[in-house]
């Protein structure tokens, strides 16, 4: 998928006569790229942050839904290094991002969690995440068995997505999104699909001015109030941040003037903690 939507627009477009990208009076509204994809035609590279077919519009803050309760599972994918290369480097690729594995110093041995965990945290378009290590088989012979696994759990994703109109998902990307270089170095694979938590604007909690890339309130969060500023809802949702609300013992809390996200802790009744993020009230 990455090097399939690399390719729509790596040649920068060169004006012609009555051809332009999308945008008004600006191609791409100031906002992007003009390039010519392998159909030739013009289309918008938006900077990161705006999406749009002419980048007009500016996405605002996202996270997961801290009430809906059947999408609680985190995405997570396996990834499989098949082979490593003697003397270079593996790049890995996602949405339009690339960072390095050193694939040369210290071989295969060196392939730790830590080492899984901080060459995908070096993504600026992913959140927390953390890796796993599952057994591979000492059958070195077979080119087709890795020589190092690791389960990956993506726990979150930026508050500010680093996403555009050619670049985006919804919390859910698909193992076909990631990508390595040299293509036979490694091999992602989906763990899960289904009732993954959903990564959207506002949290699915607001109305998102794509024109400001804020959030317009007032939002409605249901539960019952029971401290007030570091507010505590019905079913132990916590929402850490300055807020508005004094009032106790509430069935629904309207919050308006909603700017940006801040972390949530959500436990439910068998104690089971997730993180989530909800809107924090700016008044």
């Amino acid at each position: 998928m990455w090097s399939i939507l690399v390719a729509m627009a790596v040649v920068a477009a060169v004006t012609e006569p009555g051809k332009r990208c999308p945008g008004s009076p600006n191609q791409c509204s100031l906002h992007g790229s003009c390039m010519i994809n392998r159909h030739g035609e013009y289309i918008c590279n938006c900077q990161w942050g705006y999406t749009g077919f002419d980048c007009a519009q500016k996405m605002c803050p996202h996270g997961f839904d801290p009430v809906t309760s059947d999408a609680v599972q985190e995405k997570k994918l396996r990834v499989s290094i098949l082979h490593l290369p003697p003397s270079s480097s593996i790049l890995v690729q996602f949405h339009g991002h690339v960072v390095e594995l050193d694939a040369a110093a210290g071989g295969a041995t060196h392939l730790t969690t830590d080492v899984c965990a901080q060459v995908f945290r070096r993504f600026r378009n992913l959140g927390d995440l953390s890796c796993a290590s599952t057994a591979v088989s000492a059958d070195a012979s077979s080119s087709s068995l890795p020589v190092a696994e690791f389960d990956l759990t993506l726990h979150s994703f930026p508050v500010y997505p680093v996403m555009n109109n050619l670049f985006h998902h919804a919390g859910n990307p698909s193992a076909s999104d990631f990508s390595c270089d040299p293509p036979s170095a490694c091999r992602f694979t989906s763990l899960t699909d289904a009732n993954i938590k959903a990564y959207l604007p506002c949290s699915n909690h607001g109305l998102c001015n794509a024109v400001s890339g804020h959030l317009n309130g007032p939002v409605t969060i249901q539960g019952n109030v029971l401290h007030a500023n570091h507010t505590t809802l019905a079913g132990g949702v916590t929402v850490r941040g300055t807020t508005a609300i004094h009032s106790e013992d509430l069935g629904s809390v309207t919050v308006g003037k909603l700017t940006s996200l801040v972390a949530l802790s959500v436990t439910d009744a068998a104690s089971a903690c997730l993180t989530c993020r909800h809107a924090e009230n700016h008044v």
